[in-house]
């Protein structure tokens, strides 16, 4: 097969995809993959699926990810209206903040939260929160929704090997997306079937519309197509 393609898989279970137990979560998460014949100049996603990724997603929900652009602090910060919020975290009291260091956690992190698709790419970008390094994390919530109720502890646990368990235990959240080895796929966990279809329905669209195809994939064809590509 010629040309870029955007390909999903519904049934992975194996742990080469560093995206922890997924047979414990069967029907629960998707991988999102990419072959497009190009890769971008340094490591990351290429521009052109950063594109197909970031207005997916903000066509179906509001984007909130991880961000160096708004700077840090101890308390929620928004900003002016029309502007996209920012909001610092930032875990409270002494023992708290001892405990994240002596974790080698971080004690505090700033959230951009979008319906912009350019702003969302920077999601792929941000060198502080290194996609390709799997740093970066984004929670999906309702387009027309507050920003979601979020502890450092939450965003950490999101960018580990129990982010499916935390993500389906976080209120107005929807879904998560997050990195997968290299940051060369995307594992995206949603926690109803409506708004798992209508997201891939959307990415469907959206991969067309750029004049990518898209494949729906076993484990197996997923693994091989990415690797031939």
């Amino acid at each position: 097969m010629t040309g870029p393609v955007i390909a999903v898989c519904h049934d992975a279970r194996g742990r080469e995809w560093q995206l922890g137990p997924l047979d414990a979560s069967p029907g629960h998460v998707t991988l999102i993959g990419w072959t497009c014949g190009w890769r971008s100049p340094d490591a990351g996603v290429p521009r052109e699926v950063a594109s197909i990724l970031a207005r997916t997603l903000t066509a179906v929900a509001r984007v909130t990810f991880l961000s160096s652009a708004g700077g840090r602090g101890g308390a929620t910060a928004e900003s002016a209206p029309g502007v996209d919020p920012f909001r610092s975290l930032a875990e409270s009291g002494l023992r708290a903040r001892v405990r994240a260091v002596l974790a080698g956690e971080p004690s505090g992190v700033t959230l951009r939260s979008t319906r912009d698709a350019e702003a969302a790419a920077e999601l792929f970008e941000d060198a502080e929160y290194p996609w390709w390094l799997q740093g970066q994390v984004a929670v999906l919530s309702a387009p027309e929704a507050p920003l979601p109720e979020l502890t450092v502890g939450d965003v950490v646990a999101l960018t580990t090997d129990e982010w499916v368990d935390r993500a389906s235990r976080l209120d107005g959240v929807s879904g998560v997306v997050r990195p997968g080895v290299d940051g060369d796929i995307v594992g995206a966990v949603t926690n109803a079937p409506p708004f798992g279809r209508l997201l891939l329905d959307t990415l469907e669209r959206e991969a067309g519309d750029a004049g990518f195809r898209y494949l729906t994939l076993s484990e197996a064809d997923f693994a091989r197509h990415l690797a031939e590509g």
